[in-house]
């Protein structure tokens, strides 16, 4: 049986440098200049901060009962540091997803935030 959810809204944040501010001192190894996006990390986190500050949600999200952070790789490590931060203050559970699909469980009262630092996955 095949599963829709209804997108009630879409925020895409890209939080990448435009250009590289350091090269990886070992490029042949670190294709992807990973080297780059950990030295930038703390600008990122800035940048976030400042463009999270603007949104002004739509939704009370009252009904919900669960939250989803989805991301694989270093994009499921934001969820997880995410759910660090927050799982004290937190009424409800958290779950961390690294898969392309998910849990069975999810509804239309869980909260799901999906995470793509490539923006492929």
């Amino acid at each position: 049986m095949k599963r829709c959810l209804l997108l009630t809204g879409l925020l895409i944040m890209n939080l990448q440098a435009e250009k590289p501010r350091v090269k990886s001192p070992h490029p042949t190894v670190d294709t992807q200049n990973m080297f780059n996006a950990i030295y930038g990390f703390a600008e990122q986190i800035k940048k976030a901060m400042r463009i999270g500050k603007k949104i002004k949600l739509r939704h009370t999200y009252d009904h919900i009962n669960h939250i989803v952070f989805a991301g694989m790789g270093g994009s499921g490590m934001a969820g997880q540091m995410a759910k660090t931060l927050i799982q004290k203050q937190s009424t409800i559970p958290i779950t961390i997803h690294n898969d392309y699909d998910l849990p069975n469980w999810v509804n239309e009262n869980s909260l799901v935030i999906c995470l793509s630092y490539s923006g492929n996955t």
